[in-house]
């Protein structure tokens, strides 16, 4: 969670944390994305408008009210979706 933490928070000075819903949030003009720390055998991180990205991977799951989830199951799976991970919370590239 910390090593998806860093990417997001490293992606823009203008993306806000906080901590939202029982896990740490981001923020930017709108909530952008969330951790679910209750799940404990992979990261979950939910992009709360993530349908309204247009970004289109297998590694992104969709689920209702336009929400995306990406899970991390490896520190592999951090590294190998870092560049996508980074595009999905830069402010003004979607």
């Amino acid at each position: 969670m910390e090593a998806v933490r860093k990417i997001i928070v490293n992606a823009s000075p203008k993306i806000e944390e906080d901590v939202k819903w029982g896990g740490p949030s981001f923020f930017y003009k709108e909530d952008l994305a969330t951790f679910n720390p209750r799940i404990k055998n992979y990261v979950a991180l939910i992009f709360h408008k993530g349908a309204l990205l247009d970004i289109k991977s297998d590694f992104l799951e969709e689920a209702t009210k336009g929400k995306v989830y990406a899970k991390f199951h490896s520190m592999e799976q951090v590294v190998a979706h870092q560049a996508l991970l980074e595009k999905m919370v830069k402010p003004g590239l979607h």
